[in-house]
């Protein structure tokens, strides 16, 4: 029988790499990887690792031959029951927050959204239910003050190949760090389809710093964003912004008015400090000027902010609700749409032709 410890890896990132590579490091065997990331593939290539597509049928092929562990890093396939008792000592997941108080998905755009002065990158063993098997291994930083969710999600990934340090001297002898007691904490879990501020939403009743850590929770810097872009509403309608800036005031105030509109930016004294808003984008993804997103909205320097009823933003929230878990797939399907060329030479009222076109669209 063999000394060497052995498991299989799944997922993504440079977690995954990293990590495989102090197992190496370390002497144990990985018998395979499950991914379809190209950079994790190249590493196991160049490591004569096997690689398999994680969509196939996981318990036929991890029922092959026996194994240790199972690790589960930047992986977003929940694993059954089944695939989790294959290995003969534990299956153990890396999560970006701490937990049970940051369970699910997306976690550290919420820690962002709700404030969170610190965070923390977790290992832990894996059960049916999500993230609540025990926790193995965790480590606590602070929260900087410019922090996004990009960055966040950056430094808990860091974090936790440092931590994985911490683990792999218990894989090699094939034993486990006893687990935590988390038993006093407060456990919240965040479904993949969940938004925050209802879909988003700054409105006339939004504070500055509200408004402030929701467009640095929604800010994925050039990755895919999974949770939105953060949209100033009024009744006339929404326009995206994607930068906001909170300069403190001493005076209170009762009410959100509008301080100035320029080229770039509409700055509003909100009720706990002044907000500056910019980089616009209209909901076709257009830039608009500071002037334009002001027009679309109604907003004049000056003036009060106006006000978005109950009902518009329980519809807004409603919406999001409804439409948010189907989001993948319409996106699969429409990302590849583009507009239908029409010739023409001219543009002028006095050439123009209207028409009335039929257009099919088959899912």
């Amino acid at each position: 029988m063999s000394t060497t410890a052995n498991c299989y890896l799944i997922g993504g990132t440079r977690v995954l790499t990293q990590c495989g590579t102090r197992f190496l490091d370390a002497g144990v065997t990985i018998e395979g990887v499950l991914s379809r990331d190209p950079a994790v593939v190249a590493w196991a290539d160049a490591h004569d690792v096997p690689v398999h597509d994680p969509a196939g049928d996981l318990t036929a092929l991890l029922s092959e031959r026996p194994f240790d562990f199972l690790f589960s890093m930047v992986n977003f396939r929940i694993l059954p029951g089944a695939v989790l008792d294959l290995p003969k000592i534990a299956a153990v997941n890396f999560h970006d927050g701490p937990l049970p108080r940051y369970s699910g998905s997306h976690v550290p755009a919420w820690a962002l959204y709700e404030g969170a002065p610190r965070h923390a990158a977790t290992w832990h063993l894996m059960t049916e239910a999500v993230d609540a098997g025990g926790v193995l291994l965790e480590r606590w930083f602070p929260v900087r003050d410019h922090a996004t969710a990009l960055s966040l999600t950056y430094e808990a990934a860091e974090t936790g190949i440092e931590l994985f340090a911490d683990l792999v001297p218990h894989i090699t002898r094939r034993t486990l760090p006893e687990t935590l007691d988390t038993s006093g904490r407060e456990r919240r879990f965040y479904r993949r389809s969940a938004r925050m501020a209802g879909g988003g939403v700054i409105h006339a009743g939004t504070t500055a710093a509200e408004a402030v850590r929701l467009v640095r929770a929604l800010d994925h810097g050039s990755f895919p964003n999974p949770l939105g872009v953060p949209a100033l509403v009024t009744e006339l309608g929404a326009v995206y912004t994607r930068q906001a800036r909170l300069i403190p005031r001493d005076d209170p105030r009762t009410a959100t008015t509008v301080l100035s509109v320029t080229t770039t930016a509409i700055t509003l004294a909100a009720p706990d400090a002044d907000l500056v808003l910019s980089d616009w984008r209209a909901v076709d993804g257009s830039t608009l000027s500071g002037q334009a997103a002001a027009q679309r909205l109604g907003i004049a320097a000056g003036a009060a902010l106006p006000a978005v009823s109950e009902e518009r933003l329980a519809d807004i929230a409603e919406a999001q609700k409804r439409l948010r878990p189907h989001e993948p797939w319409w996106r699969a399907r429409l990302d590849d749409v583009r507009p239908v060329p029409l010739a023409a030479d001219d543009y002028s009222a006095a050439t123009a032709h209207y028409g009335h076109y039929e257009l099919a669209y088959v899912p």
